[in-house]
């Protein structure tokens, strides 16, 4: 089973960052049945970037920044 959650500025994220680069809804992270973690931009103004690329999707691991 997998488990996302999501992140942004708005109340209804479950991970508020209260921050003006940070959109309403800015992304999503999944934890797969597999281990992995998808990061996903839910296409927010500033975008997603995984070690400094800008990303629509990516798997992620723990040392990326």
């Amino acid at each position: 089973m997998n488990i996302s959650k999501t992140l942004g500025r708005a109340n209804d994220n479950d991970f508020v960052f209260p921050k003006a680069d940070i959109s309403s809804h800015h992304a999503r992270l999944t934890l797969k049945d597999d281990k992995k973690i998808l990061v996903e931009d839910l296409d927010s103004t500033n975008g997603t970037f995984v070690n400094s690329y800008r990303v629509r999707k990516s798997t992620i691991t723990f040392t990326d920044e």
